[in-house]
């Protein structure tokens, strides 16, 4: 390599200070083009919007001007406190018939799927073996019932003759014997004709409850063990219960609800846009489940529509308490940041303040603020990805859909709002210009 004037504390190469030099150049040329996009961004903001007070109004809406949003009064509202969960229907009562004796299934009484009654008829097995065995059993007890009349005949007679003294004092006490002996074969006679009846009895079944009956399981003409496979089972579906689960929590909450009035509980039918059912707690577990940290409870419904049925999977809210006159905002009004949630208020010159809030239950579609908010105050429910603290706003007109009250009624509460964001709009404008 070849050095050029070269000296103490001089580089043996120019070459490698020209490429420190190109790279000073490109850093100073970064760098300034870095400063003036943040320049450019400090002017308009994010999409436009101005920084604060004093840039706002400038230009043409959307690029310096206010920002359309959409927004609604915070009111008082009474929300309930519930828990939601999923539970599962289960029969109130549920009842396998089975055959109480053997023998030939002869008839069936009711359709499969039938709604019967307690006492309807439902099932025949054959019942002639044992109709001739209460007939058999009915003979015998004609037989020894004659003998009973004679022998109470033989001991008033042997007790005369005693009386007289043409017979010995055995003779009456043999007499007597004959007589307890004779009583007690009829009593005997007496106990088999009923049990043979309540076997016949047993031939005829019939629904021990109200519900709706399964699939016949045995076909007519199969034979029949007593006590063996069930025949068809009968569910009785109203009322109805649903079990759930909570966590172990809320535990002392349920039970000191409970303790002073029943608790309401809803079930939900998954895809079905109908109401709920509305039924109560009834039933709370003895224990808490040491592998899933949960206590089971029950809620009792009357299911007169029988829109719930067993082994069904519904979407479960219990009511707990209600909470009175509290603060609550729409829920898309409320806006997560690392300070935690907060809100767009519109204060009266159509400019927004941020304000965190301490958020509570939510319940269609309303959050409660417990604070940060106050009722009457106006707040943004929409837009707030283009807004900054002091940003101004144009509050945009309220669209009422066509649906239920309860839509009509939030629309009022928008409306309100349009009408004053009309009031405010010509200072908004004069401002613009």
């Amino acid at each position: 390599m070849t050095t050029l004037n070269a000296s103490p504390g001089q580089p043996r190469d120019n070459r490698p200070r020209a490429s420190r030099a190109r790279r000073l150049a490109a850093a100073f040329v970064l760098s300034g083009m870095c400063l003036i996009a943040l320049v450019g961004c400090g002017k308009g903001g994010y999409g436009g919007q101005p920084k604060g007070p004093a840039g706002a109004g400038k230009g043409p809406m959307g690029f310096g001007g206010p920002v359309p949003v959409s927004a609604a009064k915070a009111t008082l509202a009474n929300i309930p406190v519930t828990r939601t969960t999923f539970g599962n229907v289960q029969a109130y009562a549920t009842v396998q018939v089975k055959s109480q004796v053997n023998g030939i299934l002869s008839e069936v009484h009711f359709k499969e799927g039938q709604y019967v009654k307690a006492g309807d008829f439902l099932i025949v097995i054959d019942p002639r073996f044992f109709k001739a065995a209460v007939n058999q059993a009915e003979a015998s007890l004609k037989r020894d019932q004659a003998q009973l009349v004679l022998a109470r005949i033989n001991v008033d007679r042997t007790a005369q003759l005693v009386k007289s003294g043409f017979a010995p004092q055995q003779d009456l006490d043999t007499a007597k014997a004959t007589l307890d002996t004779t009583d007690a074969t009829v009593a005997a006679d007496q106990a088999v004709v009923d049990g043979f009846k309540l076997q016949l009895s047993y031939c005829y079944i019939t629904s021990p409850i109200e519900g709706r009956t399964s699939q016949l399981l045995i076909n007519v003409g199969n034979a029949i063990k007593a006590n063996d496979v069930p025949i068809m089972t009968v569910n009785q579906v109203k009322p109805i219960y649903v079990l759930f689960s909570l966590p172990e929590s809320d535990l002392l909450t349920v039970r000191r609800r409970m303790a002073e009035s029943p608790l309401e509980v809803d079930a939900a039918i998954p895809g079905d846009t109908g109401p709920p059912e509305r039924g109560t707690v009834d039933f709370i577990d003895n224990s808490v489940s040491p592998t899933t940290g949960t206590i089971t409870l029950r809620g009792v419904f009357a299911n007169d529509d029988l829109r719930l049925w067993p082994g069904q999977y519904v979407n479960v809210t219990l009511y707990l308490a209600t909470i009175t006159d509290t603060v609550v905002v729409p829920s898309p009004a409320v806006q997560a940041g690392q300070a935690g949630k907060y809100v767009f208020v519109v204060e009266p010159d159509m400019t927004v303040e941020s304000r965190t809030v301490v958020a509570g239950d939510e319940w269609a579609g309303k959050t409660v603020i417990t604070h940060g908010v106050q009722a009457g105050e106006t707040v943004v429910t929409d837009g707030q990805l283009r807004l900054t603290p002091g940003a101004k706003v144009l509050l945009k007109p309220p669209v009422i859909p066509a649906m239920g009250p309860a839509i009509v009624e939030s629309s009022s509460v928008a409306a309100a709002v349009g009408s004053t964001a009309e009031a405010s709009m010509p200072a908004v404008g004069s401002t613009s210009q």
